[in-house]
């Protein structure tokens, strides 16, 4: 069985995360309590931003074929207009841009994105 790109991508991520990690503690051996929280944080952030973004376009590229939805607007079948892109503030205020197939209804013109 063939790994999942997505793991393995997150796999790399953690441990390059965990040697920053190692190599910010090295260059500051007496680091407060808070310094070594604040770090720590960085980091999170910023791996959590990525695995977030790996995760939701890895999603985004498996359900691009999927039917889609009726408009909420007036019920009837929604059309794919081409993929857009969004930048989203997660938690640790970290921005994720991600790509999303873009739905139109071709009878009131509601949008949705990403189409549900």
């Amino acid at each position: 069985m063939d790994a999942d790109p997505v793991v393995t991508q997150c796999q790399k991520m953690l441990e390059e995360t965990l040697r920053s990690l190692a190599d910010w503690q090295q260059a500051a051996p007496k680091a407060t309590f808070a310094e070594i929280e604040d770090a720590v944080e960085e980091q999170v952030a910023a791996f959590r931003a990525q695995l977030i973004t790996d995760l939701v376009n890895a999603r985004a590229a498996e359900t691009g074929s999927e039917a889609l939805p009726a408009c909420p607007g007036c019920g009837h079948g929604m059309e794919r207009r081409g993929t857009a892109e969004r930048t989203v503030t997660v938690r640790g205020n970290r921005t994720v841009r991600v790509r999303r197939g873009h739905a139109v209804c071709p009878t009131c013109g509601v949008g949705l994105f990403p189409p549900r």
